[in-house]
């Protein structure tokens, strides 16, 4: 539905980069990020040892979500997104917390930015109450529209049928962030955002 030629990616937390070489080998501009340090150097070193041509089109960013505004210097780096992809980033409360306020970083803008995440329920311990606390409390309480893809197989192939394995499309809605600004003024904000209680 969303053809990657000529767009702007960026990848939460790419891992070894096998996303972020995905989509630039379908035409996509993407900026892969990850946490400083050895998470980061595996990320480039792995890049380096792929094909050069796809390699090319992607680049490598420092992004810590403990560190609040540094999404938004990213953008004025490279300018908003069009799609966000992220995948298995649900592992722990804090880190949901962190990850929550990236994305609010990224989302508000001028254009619409699309957001697709996989998760795999078992790939942590707990991993299943927390993707789903993430998913379908906190996010729609911080005003993103969260849409479970249960068709996930067409778009990642049969082979991921596994229902542990979900994809979500997310996106922001402006008119939730709005409403949100005005009612809930005193509570604890990420920007114009808000967290839901249980991740406070």
């Amino acid at each position: 539905e969303l053809g990657l030629r000529n767009m702007r990616v960026l990848e939460l937390g790419a891992g070894l980069g096998l996303c972020a070489m995905t989509a630039a080998a379908l035409g996509a501009e993407v900026i892969a990020t990850e946490r400083p340090g050895e998470a980061l150097d595996f990320l480039r070193a792995n890049l380096h040892m792929n094909d050069a041509t796809t390699s090319s089109r992607v680049s490598v960013e420092a992004l810590d979500w403990a560190h609040r505004g540094a999404a938004q210097k990213l953008l004025a780096k490279y300018g908003q997104p069009h799609l966000v992809l992220g995948s298995d980033l649900c592992y722990n409360r804090d880190t949901i917390v962190m990850l929550q306020e990236t994305m609010s970083e990224v989302a508000v803008g001028g254009t619409q930015v699309h957001i697709f995440m996989a998760q795999d329920q078992e790939s942590v311990p707990g991993g299943t109450s927390i993707s789903r606390q993430f998913f379908e409390e906190c996010l729609p309480v911080a005003g993103f529209s969260v849409q479970r893809q249960n068709d996930a197989a067409k778009f990642l192939g049969p082979q991921w049928s596994d229902p542990q394995i979900r994809l979500y499309r997310i996106s922001l809605d402006e008119s939730a962030v709005e409403k949100m600004s005005s009612d809930c003024a005193e509570s604890t904000s990420i920007g114009k955002l808000d967290l839901c209680e249980s991740c406070r």
